[in-house]
């Protein structure tokens, strides 16, 4: 019931924080069957629900996505329910969470203690570019030159007159105004707040875009770049590119085979079943048959799902 009424009144919107009773009446959850069936077996009678990140935009690819993600409390039948100061504590918590969960989907591969330097930067498999508030690209890791190096979808402007590497354009009209938006609304962010809204670049292929997102470097940090100290940190991400799954985690979670779960983790490349047959030194029937598997366990019906749902497993 709170699931429908959040959807049906569009509330899964990044930064909205919830009360049950916004959704339903106390006295109507109480005697409905789903609270007998499912709440109250559970000792769950009240909710305070808050949206980290909001459902995908109609339309959206959602092999690409951002899934939606939130954060809830639940209270029993016999405790008291949760107030406005609830509500008020709970957003102020919220930003904090969410640019934690943000951090940590980029940098879970590196080691935080170790983040504050240019070097380790250059360690990561995400493509990260430190930036001045006006734009001007300071420093680039070793994933990010590669990445733009391959494309002339997006790349580094020189600008005689300024001091840094260049400045981040991009061939879409659009995509160089959502940049500027992103990048004004990270030089305004005061303490630890949301990353922007991602941004889609078209890297000229069919259905494969890069996505950016940027946030506010902390006054405190460490980074440096020839003598300048970076106020915006952007991510770079490849939306076609490869997870970093572990077979032995995906067979743990979904009682696959060890056959199944290669096929899987081998399924979330993009990879035709031609191309996963041969990676894997198996035939297309063999590979077919290990996706009909697979489905089966997971609850999938698509490699679209297939891959949305794997991507909680990522290292």
């Amino acid at each position: 019931m709170w699931t429908e009424q959040v959807v049906e009144r569009k509330l899964f919107t990044e930064g909205n924080v919830i009360l049950g009773t916004d959704l339903v009446p106390h006295a109507t959850l109480i005697k409905s069957q789903w609270y007998a069936d499912c709440l109250e077996l559970g000792g769950i009678a009240r909710l305070l629900s808050s949206v980290v990140f909001g459902l995908p935009a109609l339309g959206a690819n959602p092999a690409t996505a951002d899934l939606p993600t939130a954060c809830s409390f639940y209270r029993g039948r016999d405790d008291a329910d949760f107030t406005e100061d609830d509500r008020r504590k709970l957003t102020l918590l919220l930003p904090h969470l969410s640019r934690a969960l943000a951090v940590m989907s980029r940098l879970r591969q590196s080691d935080a203690r170790v983040a504050a330097s240019l070097a380790s930067l250059d360690k990561l498999s995400a493509a990260v570019l430190l930036m001045s508030g006006s734009g001007e690209v300071l420093f680039l890791n070793k994933a990010a030159t590669a990445m733009l190096s391959g494309t002339d979808e997006l790349w580094l402007e020189r600008s005689p007159t300024r001091r840094g590497l260049g400045r981040l354009v991009a061939k879409a009209a659009a995509v160089n105004r959502a940049l500027a938006r992103a990048l004004s609304t990270a030089k305004q962010m005061d303490g630890v707040l949301h990353f922007s809204s991602v941004i889609k670049v078209p890297t000229g292929l069919p259905g494969h875009e890069w996505s950016i997102q940027l946030s506010r470097v902390s006054p405190g940090s460490s980074f440096s770049a020839d003598g300048q100290v970076p106020d915006v940190i952007a991510f770079l991400t490849d939306t076609k590119g490869p997870m970093d799954l572990a077979p032995e985690l995906v067979c743990l979670n979904y009682g696959l085979t060890r056959a199944e779960a290669r096929v899987a983790v081998a399924a979330t490349a993009s990879k035709s079943v031609e191309q996963i047959a041969e990676g894997l030194s198996v035939g297309v029937n063999t590979v077919k048959t290990h996706l009909k598997h697979i489905y089966g366990k997971t609850g999938v019906a698509s490699r679209a799902e297939l891959v949305r749902l794997l991507s909680n497993l990522q290292r």
